[in-house]
């Protein structure tokens, strides 16, 4: 099911149902028979997260946590370790849809191996490019994948700061 980001629940509502505890809200009313009080709250969704149902609708454990602790619902929320179900307050920052994506990890269609390295058959090189301001910066090409590893990674640590990960 598909997250409702139009109707966000208040700071109070959700502390009126859960507390949180080292990454997980637990369950302080009833709200149903299958939801007991002292119960860990979520269901694991396609996409690797916890996900609870609030007054008929979905909502991320992720962006209830922070909520709880932060006062207000940031646009997108990033998993500092990349980890969708580690939800400790720590591993979890405020940033915008472009810095999400600079933390993000190795595409599992990726041929290299390395983030931001592909084989271009036109060049018989290894292409390194990192995406800058929604747009691709090409590093170059080179013959060598360790040496277009090595400049993609120096380009990423520039350009992407403390959402930089290299895969």
């Amino acid at each position: 099911m598909k997250t409702n980001r139009a109707k966000i629940l208040s700071v109070g509502k959700i502390k009126s149902l859960f507390s949180y505890e080292d990454g997980y809200l637990v369950r302080i009313k009833n709200v149903s028979s299958r939801a007991r009080i002292g119960g860990v709250a979520g269901t694991l969704n396609k996409r690797g997260y916890l996900q609870v149902r609030i007054e008929g609708r979905i909502f991320l454990v992720h962006r209830l946590i922070f909520a709880y602790h932060k006062n207000y619902f940031p646009e997108f929320i990033d998993h500092i370790d990349g980890n969708p179900l580690n939800n400790k307050i720590e591993n979890l920052r405020a940033c915008t849809k472009n810095e999400n994506c600079r933390n993000s990890k190795t595409p599992m269609t990726n041929k290299s191996g390395v983030k931001g390295v592909h084989w271009c058959k036109n060049r018989n090189k290894w292409v390194s490019q990192i995406w800058v301001n929604n747009r691709p910066i090409s590093l170059g090409g080179f013959d060598d994948l360790s040496e277009a590893e090595e400049i993609v990674r120096q380009a990423r640590k520039l350009h992407h700061g403390e959402f930089c990960n290299h895969g």
